[in-house]
Parts: C-alpha cells; sequence; structure tokens
C-alpha cells in the first residue's frame, strides 16, 4: 500500500548494451476507502457564537466523497440523511444517526456516478421509489432537502408523505407546469415557484415550515423562489411517513435523487446556502451558547462505505462576557421579612476552556464591605443570603461581578448597582432605631388617629401579622423590662 513501482528497460543486441529508459511510476493505493485528520474547527479560537464550525478531514485510500453528520448536544442534529453513496447496498443507508430502515420499492436503480458531484444518486422511472418509514416529525416544524435532475413527465414526487389526509407533498408536477410546491394535511400547493423545472439539470431544492408562525418557504439552488402563511388549523402534519420520490406510494418522480434530508426544524437561509455549496459547514445562525457540536464523517468509496470516524466536540461561547442581571430585589423596593435572593444570566466564556464565574458584594454606600463565595455561573444562576442576617434600617447596595480567569488577567462585567431597604420592626417613627419616640408615635396611631403606618408591618412587633395593643405591650417590655426584640413572623 502506497508503494511507488517503476520498471528500468535496458534492450541489448547480438553484441551490444542499449541506453536503459525508465517507465513511468504507479503508486500502489489502498483499495478500502477512509479518512483522516477529521476535525471540527471555528471560524474563531473561541468557539464564540458568531463562528461557523468547519469539519476538515482528508480522504484517503479509494475514498471519492463523504457524509457529514452532524451532532449537537450528543443527539443528531438530522432527522433522515441519506447521501446514497458507496454501492447499491450502503446507498440507501440513513447515515442521519437515527439508523432509520430505508426500503426500495419497486426497482430504483442505483447509479454510481449519477449525483450531482458525479457519485452516487437513484435513479427513479417513474414507478419506484423509497420508503424510510416513520422519520418525518410531526406537529412540529420541518425542513426539507435534495438534490433533484428531471428527466421525465409526471407527478414527480421529491420527500413526501404515505398518508394524504395528514402528510406533507414536496413535488414539481406535470399538472403544475413543472414548478417546484409543497404543502401539508391535505392542501399540497401551499407555496410554488414561478418557474418550472426544467428536464436534465440538477436543481438544490429545499422547503422550510415554522409550526409556530406557520410560515413555508421554498428554496431553489440559492435563493428564496415563494413563501406564504398556513393558518393554525392546516398546520399539523400527523404523518410520520417519509417517501423519497413518491406520494401516497405513488405519484412517483421520474430522474435522479441525490442527498435526501429531512430536519424537525427551520433551517436557516444561511445554513441552506451553505449546504448548497457542501455538507462541511455549520453557520452560527444555527449554534447558541452552551452548545455541544461534533461531527461523524463516513467515507466512501465507488463500492464502499468505509469506517465512520467522530470528529472532537466545540463548545459555543458568548461572543463577549454578559454583564449578569440581578432579578430580586428590584430597584428602591421595601423588603420586609426577606432573605435577599440575587440572580443572574447564565454566561459562558467567550475564551476556549475557560469558565466564567460571578462574585457578590454586598454594600453600604460605595464601600464593599462584604464579599460571597465565588460561584460556578455554569451551575449555579443565583445566590440566596444565607452567611448573616442582614441589619434592619439599612440600605444595601449589591453588585455582581463575571469574571473570567485567563491566567493573566481577569475580565469583568460588572452589573448596575441595585438598592433596597429592610427596615427595622418597631422603627415606626423611621429614625433607625428603636426608643421612646417610637412607643409615642404607636400610641398616637392606635388610639388618637394618627398617621397611618409606613409599612402598615413596621408596628407588628409580635409577629402576628396586624398592629393591635399587644404590639404596643411589646415594644413597653422591649424598651424597659429588657423584653425580647421584635419577632419577625409575619408571612
Amino acid at each position: 500500500m502506497s508503494e511507488v513501482w517503476q520498471a528500468e528497460v535496458t534492450p541489448f543486441s547480438a553484441s551490444e548494451v542499449g541506453d536503459s529508459v525508465a517507465s513511468n511510476t504507479l503508486t500502489i493505493g489502498d483499495p478500502t476507502p477512509w479518512v483522516s485528520g477529521v476535525t471540527l474547527t471555528a471560524t474563531s479560537p473561541g468557539s464564540i457564537t458568531t463562528d461557523d464550525l468547519i469539519c476538515e478531514y482528508q480522504l484517503e485510500g479509494s475514498a471519492v466523497t463523504v457524509a457529514v453528520a452532524w451532532y449537537k448536544d450528543a443527539a443528531p442534529l438530522i432527522n433522515l440523511y441519506l447521501p446514497m453513496e458507496g454501492g447499491s447496498t450502503n446507498a440507501p443507508l440513513d447515515l442521519s444517526g437515527n439508523s432509520h430502515t430505508v426500503t426500495a420499492m419497486g426497482d430504483p436503480t442505483w447509479q454510481s456516478t449519477g449525483g450531482y458531484d458525479g457519485n452516487g444518486a437513484f435513479d427513479f422511472d417513474g414507478n419506484d421509489y423509497l420508503n424510510a418509514g416513520e422519520s418525518f416529525p410531526t406537529l412540529s416544524s420541518y425542513t426539507k432537502v435534495a438534490r433533484v435532475y428531471m428527466t421525465g413527465s409526471g407527478s414527480n414526487n421529491i420527500i413526501s408523505s404515505q398518508d394524504g389526509t395528514g402528510g406533507h407533498a414536496f413535488f414539481a408536477s406535470v399538472s403544475q407546469g413543472f414548478r417546484l410546491t409543497a404543502g401539508h394535511s391535505g392542501n399540497w400547493y401551499f407555496v410554488q415557484d414561478p418557474d418550472p423545472l426544467l428536464y436534465d439539470t440538477w436543481y438544490f431544492v429545499a422547503t422550510t415550515f415554522n409550526y409556530t408562525s406557520g410560515e413555508i418557504i421554498l428554496y431553489k439552488d440559492d435563493a428564496e423562489v415563494a413563501r406564504d402563511t398556513i393558518p393554525p388549523e392546516q398546520r399539523d402534519v400527523t404523518d410520520a411517513t417519509t417517501l423519497v420520490g413518491a406520494l401516497v406510494n405513488g405519484a412517483c418522480w421520474n430522474g435522479l435523487i441525490d442527498d435526501a434530508r429531512v430536519y424537525d426544524y427551520v433551517l436557516s437561509p444561511e445554513q441552506l446556502l451553505a449546504l448548497y455549496h457542501g455538507p462541511d459547514t455549520i453557520k452560527s445562525t444555527e449554534t447558541s451558547v452552551g452548545e455541544q457540536w461534533y461531527a461523524d464523517v463516513t467515507p466512501f468509496s465507488t463500492t464502499e462505505m468505509g469506517i465512520t470516524i467522530s470528529s472532537n466536540t466545540l463548545q459555543i461561547n458568548a461572543d463577549s462576557l454578559k454583564p449578569p442581571t440581578l432579578l430580586e430585589p428590584p430597584d428602591t423596593s421595601i423588603v420586609y421579612d426577606t432573605i435577599p435572593t440575587f440572580s443572574w444570566t447564565i454566561a459562558y466564556s467567550p475564551y476556549p476552556d475557560k469558565t466564567t464565574y460571578y462574585d457578590l458584594y454586598i454594600s453600604t454606600d460605595s464601600n464593599f464591605f462584604l464579599w460571597v463565595t465565588k460561584i460556578d455561573s455554569l451551575i449555579s444562576p443565583g445566590y440566596t443570603w444565607e452567611l448573616e442576617q442582614l441589619d434592619f434600617g439599612t440600605m444595601y447596595w449589591c453588585k455582581v461581578v463575571a469574571w473570567v480567569d485567563l491566567d493573566t488577567a481577569i475580565v469583568t462585567a460588572p452589573s448596575e448597582k441595585m438598592s433596597f431597604w429592610t427596615w427595622t420592626l418597631g422603627d415606626v417613627d423611621l429614625s433607625h432605631d428603636v426608643n421612646v419616640a417610637d412607643l409615642t408615635r404607636l400610641v398616637g396611631f392606635l388610639f388618637k388617629g394618627g398617621e397611618p403606618l409606613d409599612p402598615p408591618y413596621i408596628g407588628d412587633l409580635d409577629g402576628n401579622c396586624e398592629v393591635n395593643v399587644a404590639d404596643l405591650t411589646y415594644l413597653v417590655k422591649y424598651l424597659f423590662k429588657g423584653g425580647p426584640p421584635p419577632e419577625i413572623g409575619c408571612e
């Protein structure tokens, strides 16, 4: 394997030796298809949300092409993936990662060089198709993608269903002037390309449907060609079957179909354009912070399928260090009998293999005086005060700092400061001290029609959820007889 051979030919007469002449060289190749250097990279070192993901590899041995199946958070990205390569036995295999059984119905012919890229594809004669079983998403958004080459007249279904009532259809029939058309739930004509498909021409075709908004879009090659909105009562696809080249076991395609795909979500226009140009890229429009991505690469020769190789895994990081958001308490709110809880948005580090942490600081005025333990933001999105009781009647400020340890620097993203008051029970005159003046104020409120207490619960010293003579007695004992301090108990 990989040996280089050459012959050297020397002529002779009866009495002489002629000049030797060397032949061309031949390299002995590997008869099996395989790949090397399978690597997943991002377009920046940080693997951030604005990066595209690129799967790189080298064809080895007899490999002429590959299938790239993507995984997000260890789950297959795609419902059904038929690359249609590697010989008639391997060509019907689903390489999505879901391993759906695909059965040839009739006699579709696999062509080893018939595909859009000069590799494999199935040739359908209008009476045959592939049945991929229950591989279609129901009551869901979806995307269908294929390469098609039309050679004859007919109903020409591309990727449709076995059931005509709750099913789905994607086709270019003679009755519609060979215009690309898509629909579902018995209405097959929701969107239609104004221009017909031509015979003997390869097209990249796709349709997407958003279950929430009802929007259905058609794409041909590198452009959108039609869109509409499906009303709510017609959005449900209830048949999970997928037929490649047919609808309701008939209305078959005439020509070649290659690289058929079904997704259970809406691919972005950017991702569809990337598929049009090749299978090896995931656009940034498809990724979100915290996701884990990798790719499986399967090599094919014209007759064989090689061993699948998995790439490394990449985590999608934030494109910047995001400031945390304090959700509770709100700015300038009054807090009574409440243990402060501080919450923030989980943020992933924009730097490879680094973790974002949050530190919580508590202050009076502008001088920070208390520091709470460092918290791993990937595990805990908040903190509940448990170390000690905050002093009643004191204004506090809280500040959360997100930071990333880069060995040489700390990157900070402080939140806005938030203030709140905690009130001292019994401090009914709001002097931030409990004394005789509060006793006078409480007597005036209870017996002389004085101004209402604000907040009303500040005079509830015994914690029974109302202010009455018992609270007055409680305050007298506290001030003059060494009684217990005001009791927090009303909820």
